[in-house]
């Protein structure tokens, strides 16, 4: 048997204090005030009543699951509530899998959440919950049980190991993710796993404006261009190590995608820690690419960045010189322009009426919208990169490029207003109207070695983006 905690979420935390302390307010500020007029002694006993939802409701305080070879334990303070392996169809590690449900019998965050609630994905389902971030979807023949153990992806795996300890055979489904074979009371995680909170953390420090627009995506796309974004900048965390020769990162990245042993990766020298970090994450996400249905995609848009990569690697050896505008236009394309059509492509396919215009459109749009992006990042660090050896802006050229650099992003205003769903308009109008800003930021300050948009400014953005 192992044993998994229940941790508390700090929404949970902060929650149950507060009402815990009006609670008591409530108790004890009674016996101060004047006494009732009416129901004289049964009255002044009902002030005893929100104490007693106190201790009733913290005894429903989920303390942490067991996995026994027959069952799983949810225990209590008190008690122990079963769950049976028999008959568990499918295990999904699926974050924040209570958001928009309806409470309609029980706890909705009063020392836990538990009970009974419904929802337009879950439908009727059972919580035994203590962190929404953590959630754990268990579909049975009948019924659907969530819960939130400390390691959500372990306890998964953990799950599903047949009683007899051999694995079940697996057979991979593009409809429906991961089918089981026998025995037929388990099943390995659908495709949704991989947005676990290890991936979403790793999302987090690489890249804090991406980060907020992939919260906005649907769940029928988040994993993928999750997935595709963390592996581009591995590959470019690689190609940027000026510690390690031409040589080797030329020879790492050529080797990629491919495996990339734990423990067999060179040493690259220092890194920043969020870099470093996806490094050593760089054999799940190819575990994870391998399970992908989006695989082929994936890959296609990879091996297009890689070479920009290694264009980009190879072009600026010892003493080169600047590029030119037309190499420049080539290289943003290569890095960028592609994912722009695969955002488009994967959208497309994935999520009905992405957009009215037709997909070849969408992609030319989108094509010009990720160059116009690349403009606003080569635009912005050009001084560091200069001193680093790495010119891609001359003095000379910089009218010429910021004059592509609108004018991309001007395909990207086109490309935002054809979007319908509003989350995906969103997600589309964050990183625009950053990009912008940073372009005006240039503009204005041509000599400033780095420029950055205030945190304040990208969260209005935010706001802004789903208001329109």
């Amino acid at each position: 048997m192992k044993i998994y905690k229940a941790p508390w979420s700090t929404s949970l935390i902060v929650v149950s204090v507060l009402a815990t302390l009006l609670c008591l307010v409530i108790t004890f500020g009674v016996p101060f005030l004047p006494a009732p007029k009416h129901g004289g002694e049964a009255g002044m006993w009902l002030r005893w009543l929100p104490l007693a939802l106190v201790f009733g409701c913290a005894l429903f305080t989920v303390r942490s699951y067991t996995i026994a070879p027959d069952a799983i334990l949810v225990q209590r303070l008190l008690w122990a509530t079963r769950l049976p392996r028999a008959g568990l169809k499918s295990a999904e590690f699926v974050p924040k899998a209570m958001c928009r449900s309806l409470r309609t019998c029980g706890n909705g965050g009063f020392f836990s959440f538990t009970g009974f609630y419904w929802s337009k994905t879950l439908k009727s389902y059972r919580a035994y919950v203590m962190d929404l971030n953590k959630t754990v979807v268990l579909r049975y023949e009948r019924r659907t049980v969530v819960v939130s153990p400390d390691s959500p992806a372990d306890f998964v795996r953990e799950l599903l190991e047949p009683l007899n300890g051999r694995a079940a055979r697996m057979r991979f489904s593009k409809r429906t993710g991961f089918d089981c074979g026998r025995p037929k009371a388990y099943c390995e995680p659908r495709y949704r796993m991989t947005t676990s909170l290890e991936t979403e953390n790793l999302l987090r420090r690489v890249s804090r404006s991406f980060y907020l627009s992939l919260r906005l995506l649907p769940g029928s796309v988040r994993p993928t261009l999750g997935l595709a974004y963390l592996l581009a900048r591995a590959s470019d965390s690689i190609a940027d190590a000026a510690s390690a020769s031409i040589v080797l990162r030329g020879r790492l990245l050529e080797g990629l995608p491919g495996t990339w042993a734990p423990g067999e990766a060179p040493d690259l020298g220092p890194l920043p820690a969020s870099e470093r970090s996806l490094l050593e994450s760089l054999p799940q996400l190819l575990r994870q690419l391998d399970a992908s249905p989006d695989r082929e995609e994936i890959l296609d848009v990879w091996k297009i960045i890689l070479a920009g990569q290694i264009f980009d690697l190879e072009r600026f050896g010892p003493g080169a010189g600047p590029l030119t505008i037309g190499e420049a236009v080539r290289y943003t394309g290569l890095v960028a322009g592609c994912v722009g059509k695969f955002w488009t492509r994967i959208c497309f396919k994935h999520v009905p009426g992405y957009s009215e215009e037709s997909p070849e459109a969408m992609c030319g749009l989108g094509y010009e919208f990720g160059c116009g992006l690349q403009w606003v990042n080569i635009l912005r660090d050009r001084h560091a990169d200069a001193a680093a050896g790495r010119v891609y802006v001359t003095r000379e050229d910089f009218p010429a490029a910021m004059r592509a650099a609108r004018e991309n992003l001007a395909a990207g205003s086109r490309y935002a207003v054809l979007v319908r769903p509003r989350r995906l308009r969103a997600a589309c109008r964050l990183p625009l109207a950053i990009g912008l800003r940073t372009l005006d930021l240039v503009e204005a300050n041509p000599q400033a070695s780095r420029l950055k948009v205030g945190r304040g400014f990208v969260w209005l953005s935010l706001v802004r983006a789903l208001w329109h």
